[in-house]
């Protein structure tokens, strides 16, 4: 039996990574993404940063699952498969460009990107002309290099979709697909190199009453929400995030 005594260093820890988890839940019920960002944020600050991506991972996985019935109508299916071939592609280059390029500066680098980007479109801009194959392909290969480099690929993706879908129900539903093919393809990676264990697992089963709550509510606060308040509710989550990573970097 592995030892999974001393799990949470403290009430406190136990608190923040809770938290960590609920909010993640939330997140994820109501914009589709969010919840890996969420978790591995909260839970680096009082636990090991790959024990917490683990979890991250799983967890998208597990909310796919649950919302599949939900989303699976609105799902832009192609955009999804060009967009994930070319993530799938763009990472070995990621994990190469590690080799040189310090790890901490390419997250500064990408969050300071999000953040701008974020900003531009909180503030109206619009892609007017729908993105082809072309394009697709160009964010796809972006997604997978800055997920290899610094597994924060997700953000250029729900940036990118939320500037070139109209329907939230579209971006909402794109996000949760594209996440639960990203992140199985993840997950085997991780597994390969070991990093998937028991306490991995237990991790999950503690989370699991707090991701079907957060889930339930985040989708209940979706069904009520109009276009507009969805996508600056969206932005906002993509501000938060990527100022929470420069913060982040810029403190350690």
């Amino acid at each position: 039996m592995p030892d999974l005594s001393g799990l949470f260093p403290s009430p406190l820890a136990a608190l923040v990574m809770l938290t960590g988890i609920a909010l993640a839940a939330l997140a994820r019920g109501y914009t589709g993404f969010g919840s890996s960002a969420l978790i591995v944020a909260s839970w680096s600050l009082v636990a090991d940063p790959v024990r917490a991506v683990a979890l991250a991972l799983i967890f998208e996985v597990a909310a796919s699952i649950v919302q599949a019935r939900e989303v699976r109508h609105w799902v832009p299916w192609r955009k999804v498969f060009v967009v994930l071939a070319a993530a799938i592609a763009g990472t070995p280059a990621g994990i190469a460009i590690l080799a040189f390029a310090p790890r901490e500066m390419l997250k500064l680098g990408i969050a300071i990107f999000v953040l701008i980007a974020s900003v531009i479109l909180f503030a109206g801009f619009r892609i007017k002309k729908a993105p082809g194959t072309t394009e697709n392909i160009a964010i796809g290969l972006f997604s997978g290099t800055v997920n290899g480099a610094t597994s924060m690929g997700g953000l250029p993706v729900a940036l990118f979709f939320t500037a070139s879908i109209d329907s939230p129900q579209e971006i909402r539903a794109a996000m949760v697909a594209y996440l639960c093919l990203l992140d199985i393809f993840g997950i085997g990676m991780l597994a390969a190199s070991g990093l998937v264990t028991a306490v991995t697992v237990f991790d999950f089963l503690i989370a699991m009453p707090i991701l079907f709550a957060g889930l339930w509510l985040g989708g209940k606060g979706f069904a009520i929400a109009s276009p507009q308040m969805f996508r600056k509710v969206v932005l906002a989550l993509l501000i938060t995030l990527a100022s929470a990573g420069i913060i982040r970097t810029i403190l350690s």
